[in-house]
């Protein structure tokens, strides 16, 4: 599936199934499953500073639109679930595409996300 180049920087706040973003299902998934959650929520860090410097061409972004597209596949899935309600989150399909989503990433060399003490 193709994603629009408006779509590739900002991915995680895009509206999905009723109107949920990836960010908002995270809040649901996160009361039954949080190392679950956080894991999604790395990756769309990781992702987010990786996309940053192509902002202005986001069509630019070459592998990376790629795992954008992964991400979205399974955005679309965690707001199908969340909209219908919190019982039986697609673990299966999330531990699948983190594991694989995390070593694209480290492929990439996009580094993990750090905390900043400043």
């Amino acid at each position: 599936m193709a994603i629009p180049p408006d779509q590739i920087i900002g991915f995680s706040e895009q509206p999905r199934a009723g109107n949920w973003t990836l960010r908002s299902a995270l809040v649901r998934l996160a009361q039954p499953e949080p190392l679950r959650s956080e894991a999604i929520l790395q990756i769309v860090r990781r992702l987010d500073a990786a996309l940053k410097p192509f902002e202005k061409d986001p069509e630019k972004a070459g592998d990376l639109i790629a795992v954008v597209e992964t991400i979205g596949e399974l955005s679309d899935a965690l707001c199908e679930w969340a909209q219908a309600g919190p019982a039986n989150p697609p673990l299966a399909l999330i531990d699948q595409t983190c594991a694989a989503l995390f070593a694209r990433l480290d492929e990439l060399g996009v580094p993990m996300d750090r905390i900043r003490d400043d």
